[in-house]
Formats: C-alpha cells, structure tokens, sequence
C-alpha cells in the first residue's frame, strides 16, 4: 500500500525544489478553494494547475526533472 501524501511531504518536496534552484524563486504550496496548488511570488503567480495533494505531490516531481533536463541542456549548448 503506498504512503498516504500529506501536508507535510508536500512542504518538504518544496522546500527541496527551492534548495534546488537555489531559493531564487519563492516556491509555496496553496491550500484553498477545495484543491492545492504550487505558487511563486507569494501566491501571486500559479505554477500549477489545482489539484488533488497526491496529484500535485507527482506533478512537483515531474516540474524537478523538467528543470534538471533544461540546466543539463544548458550546460551542454553552445
């Protein structure tokens, strides 16, 4: 049976995507209107669509590896 996502696993994956790209970007998790979201800019910006908190706990993970795929090709362009 897989762990249940809860509150705190979510804070600790953004708190990992902001160690990631170096706190250049205010990552937060918003909690209203029957769903989550992940925002930036103090809730100002979304960043995800709403969405259930094991849905947006999978959409994080593909948003890390999306950023790590565009540094790698940064790094090799040019």
């Amino acid at each position: 049976m897989a762990e249940k996502i809860t509150m705190a696993r979510l804070r600790n994956l953004v708190d990992i995507l902001k160690r990631e790209t170096r706190d250049t970007i205010d990552y937060s998790l918003d909690g209203s209107h029957g769903g989550y979201r992940l925002v930036s800019h103090n809730e100002s910006h979304d960043v995800s669509p709403r969405m259930g908190k094991t849905e947006l706990y999978f959409w994080i993970h593909a948003f890390r590896q999306g950023i790590e795929v565009g540094q790698q090709i940064g790094r090799t362009d040019g």
